[in-house]
């Protein structure tokens, strides 16, 4: 009977014992912090905020600057953090290199002016770029935004002396000239060209003259958002707590994030705060919403740069890199934060008279006419369309750029026919146009009929019958 007693007593000791450990493993594991890579980024600060105040309930994050891309990415692929920022480009850039499925959760901000490319003052435009040694951190914005303005100006990377650095590292080359260009963000930005600080040079262009063109997103893993879904959830959410707190609580929000993102001092955070548009709920929602959304046209674009500039070998679909599910699920009030101002155009007719004046800049012609059928004006979409959709995202991107579009005739038939047959040429290329998020003041058409042939020949000839482009920066 004792012994009974003993194995029953036993029994129950070992089973109570088996539960409670159970339990502390439950609590240890609901207590393990959700691992944030992060870079020093200001846009990243609502969730230094959110949790400096404890604006969520429950919210448990670790929040790790790691500024070196390679040591951020590959402290995601081991699972050493939870959730990686990364913009959308380079996302496009490192994706076929991440876990199968990981994907964007949210959007935090826009840069509007905190990247930018600077040169020596022998360099007047983007042009001017050929043959110089240019400095900028590989497949990230910088590359990106690189990228996409030398091939706008018909020119490739092949065309630059390419530099590999961290943006840091390429502000601080310039200062010290050691080369004659930099792709950067701020503060390098504004510092390396200040003389009265040792700078040296000036800006060429900056993100405040692009539009949602660089984009700073957080990714996590396929795994990450099934096993942690609950903690994702508070992420979110505490990105818009922290953003409204943000939004009533300007001073106090700057010294938070300065406490956590050494060197920088309040009054850097600042500087930095006014050259990005932090990204509310709305414009979350916004962002990941249609078909295809901003997200998925984005990451497209950037993927096809990628591969065009053999940084990554394969396409990504954009449609798989993100879900909405926790941007929709949050409960956080929206807020916004005004956005910077967006450089506006001048109408077409002041654009027009400078231009056709030669009172602009030089124009920069691109290589991509496009052709039509003898006496139609109707664009032919099968041979044309990739041509139309690069120029219309960038412009798109680019509010500050104008596109001169000019439609040519060939020789044949009547010379004030030919004149009003390419103005309707070019008319309909941009009316094409302007079905893309641009202000119609970007586009500049012109006729000139038969006085511009591309081939000497009063002939029937396809490649007379065209329209070309030519991009002009104010």
């Amino acid at each position: 009977m004792r012994l009974k007693n003993w194995k029953m007593v036993s029994c129950f000791s070992v089973i109570t014992i088996l539960i409670l450990v159970s339990f502390i493993g439950n609590v240890v594991a609901a207590e393990k912090p959700f691992t944030i890579g992060l870079v020093t980024w200001p846009g990243y600060g609502p969730l230094f905020i959110a949790k400096e105040k404890n604006l969520v309930t429950g919210l448990n994050i670790d929040l790790k600057v790691i500024d070196d891309t390679a040591a951020r990415r590959a402290a995601f692929k081991s699972g050493a953090i939870d959730m990686i920022a990364e913009t959308v480009d380079s996302f496009a850039s490192g994706k076929p290199g991440y876990q199968m499925g990981s994907k964007t959760v949210y959007k935090t901000d826009e840069s509007r002016g905190g990247d930018g490319l600077i040169a020596d003052d022998s360099i007047k435009n983007i042009n001017d770029l050929k043959g110089k040694k240019v400095a900028f951190p590989e497949g990230l914005p910088g590359h990106f935004l690189l990228l996409k303005l030398l091939n706008m100006h018909g020119m490739s990377q092949n065309d630059i002396k390419a530099t590999y650095m961290e943006a840091d590292a390429a502000g601080q080359a310039f200062v010290a000239k050691k080369v004659d260009a930099a792709v950067t963000w701020e503060p390098f930005v504004t510092e390396s060209t200040d003389k009265s600080k040792g700078g040296h040079g000036k800006i060429l262009l900056t993100s405040a003259d692009a539009e949602g063109f660089i984009v700073d997103v957080m990714v996590c893993s396929e795994e990450t958002i099934k096993k942690r879904a609950a903690d994702i959830q508070k992420v979110v959410d505490a990105h818009f707590a922290g953003l409204a707190y943000l939004k009533s609580h300007p001073q106090e929000g700057y010294q938070i994030m300065a406490k956590y993102l050494p060197p920088l001092t309040p009054a850097d955070v600042e500087g930095i705060v006014s050259g990005l548009n932090y990204c509310g709920k709305t414009n979350n929602i916004n962002y990941f919403s249609g078909s295809p959304s901003p997200m998925e046209n984005l990451f497209n674009d950037a993927s096809n740069t990628w591969v065009k500039a053999k940084i990554i070998q394969s396409v990504t679909k954009g449609a798989e890199s993100y879900t909405n599910k926790f941007v929709v699920a949050s409960k956080v009030e929206n807020v916004e934060v005004s956005p910077a101002e967006t450089p506006i155009p001048e109408p077409t007719p002041v654009v027009k008279t400078k231009i056709l004046a030669g009172n602009a800049n030089t124009p920069v012609s691109l290589s991509r006419p496009i052709l039509f059928a003898s006496g139609k004006a109707e664009i032919n979409f099968q041979k044309s369309r990739v041509d139309l959709d690069e120029i219309g995202s960038f412009l798109e991107h680019f509010p500050t750029y104008y596109v001169i579009v000019e439609g040519h005739t060939d020789a044949v038939g009547d010379a004030d026919l030919n004149k009003k047959l390419s103005e309707q040429r070019a008319k309909a290329v941009a009316d094409f146009l302007k079905s893309y998020k641009i202000g119609s003041n970007q586009l500049v058409p012109v006729g000139y009929g038969e006085e511009r042939l591309k081939v000497n020949t009063q002939a029937a000839s396809d490649e007379n019958r065209r329209v070309e482009f030519k991009l002009v920066k104010p």
